[in-house]
């Protein structure tokens, strides 16, 4: 158990008992007025934390409205200056409090993602959101305080990295952070571990879910991510797959009751907190309540997505939204790790046309899909071509191309059909048929 949990709890059940559950005990007791029914008599919802030894960091937390005790009578203490003792902690007095936090953060000239406040990333799966991180991660580490030619600036230097992954594969996160070392110090050789990044892995541990009364879930995984802030008391701490912190997305109460844990946890530890979660299918909407909850609580909120082999970065906060950040992974023959790059969408456009005209540019055409397919998988491996030989992976590409104005395509009873897209200029509207081999094997 942390020292810094047990003295949270402490402090929280001496400010409740003391200072508004026990009026008696309070200096000033004769000030005492008694409680109104009025709603500004009403005490907030407050989190309760609770000490359990069975699950790591001993951290259980319980939605609801702290009970009163049985017996007393909830009142109003008054202060030297007539301020509700415990009022003065939430209270706002003035436009230059040292206390609000500070931003980690410029892309393209913007201040962002700051201390003692919670930012998102969303995205549909594979879209680029842990790349996105690395981005930021790579700004955060290296001597310059930079990444992509600048356009993304670390404000406060070297910054201390905790990284909780719970979705990915160990291999994977390596991987991620193998690109990070490369592009902040042109090596895949360092040991992140002395550069002020911690990573750990949440991904095979068992959730951990158990009910407590409040309907409220405790994790393992939120208990090691406690005890790992607490260990290396970074400045920024990444949660890549809030979702795997909940039993359900989809239960509203839960996912409140962890969004307000992590606000805790980033006032208390004074460290900025990002959390990635998935869009649904199609759309841009944040799956389930922990979406829904979260888009409402986020002072950053960052929608992430892929096209072209680019990454494109769209900002939306509570001040001045950022221009689109672009980016690519750029990996030359013979890396499958690469680093992160600029691009510009146009130019990540005509360098993804390029590719796949070079991929299916000896095809005979007209062609259906079922020969297009054993084209693809027999020139991928001859191009490099990174996008796989699967068919879900082959479809995608043939969409690319119609939409890219490289194929066109038109339904012949139930199958499609391909042909070239002729260019306006082109001096010959009929294209070059080259004969191929298109056997099964």
């Amino acid at each position: 158990m942390s020292n810094w949990l047990l003295n949270w709890q402490e402090r929280k059940e001496a400010e409740m008992d003391e200072q508004i559950f026990n009026p008696k005990t309070v200096t000033g007791a004769d000030d005492v007025v008694n409680a109104t029914t009025s709603a500004a008599d009403t005490l907030a919802e407050e989190l309760t934390l609770v000490v359990n030894t069975n699950t790591p960091g001993g951290l259980f937390f319980n939605g609801g409205v702290q009970e009163k005790p049985k017996g007393e009578t909830r009142g109003k203490v008054m202060d030297e200056d007539g301020i509700r003792i415990g009022l003065e902690n939430r209270a706002i007095f003035n436009l230059q409090d040292p206390d609000d936090g500070e931003a980690l953060f410029n892309i393209n000239g913007v201040e962002v993602i700051s201390t003692k406040a919670f930012s998102l990333f969303s995205g549909q799966k594979k879209s680029g959101k842990s790349n996105f991180a690395g981005v930021l991660i790579t700004a955060a580490v290296n001597s310059e305080g930079k990444a992509l030619n600048g356009t993304v600036c670390s404000l406060r230097g070297k910054l201390k990295v905790l990284y909780c992954d719970t979705e990915q594969p160990k291999r994977d996160v390596k991987r991620l952070f193998m690109r990070v070392m490369k592009t902040a110090f042109d090596s895949y050789d360092i040991e992140w571990t002395g550069t002020g990044i911690h990573v750990i892995s949440l991904r095979d541990d068992d959730p951990g879910a158990e009910e407590t009364k409040g309907g409220a879930i405790p994790t393992t995984r939120w208990g090691w991510l406690i005890e790992a802030a607490m260990e290396y008391k970074p400045d920024i701490i990444f949660i890549d797959g809030l979702a795997d912190l909940l039993k359900s997305v989809n239960d509203e109460g839960e996912s409140l009751a962890l969004l307000k844990l992590i606000d805790r946890l980033a006032s208390e530890l004074n460290c900025a907190i990002v959390a990635m979660l998935h869009q649904n299918p199609g759309g841009t909407k944040i799956t389930g309540w922990a979406g829904t909850n979260a888009g409402k609580k986020y002072s950053d909120g960052f929608s992430v997505s892929k096209k072209n082999n680019c990454f494109t970065v769209e900002h939306e906060g509570r001040g001045k939204p950022t221009p689109p950040l672009t980016y690519q992974i750029a990996c030359p023959e013979g890396d499958n790790v690469g680093w992160y790059a600029s691009i510009s969408q146009e130019e990540a456009t005509m360098k993804r046309e390029e590719e796949l005209r070079r991929l299916l540019a000896s095809a005979t055409y007209p062609a259906y899909t079922s020969d297009m397919s054993k084209y693809i998988k027999q020139q991928a491996s001859l191009c490099k071509y990174k996008g796989g030989t699967s068919d879900s992976s082959i479809a995608r590409t043939l969409k690319e191309a119609v939409e890219l104005g490289i194929l066109n395509k038109e339904k012949i009873g139930k199958n499609d059909r391909y042909s070239w897209k002729l260019k306006d200029d082109a001096k010959d509207n009929q294209p070059v048929q080259l004969q191929l081999s298109l056997d099964d094997d």
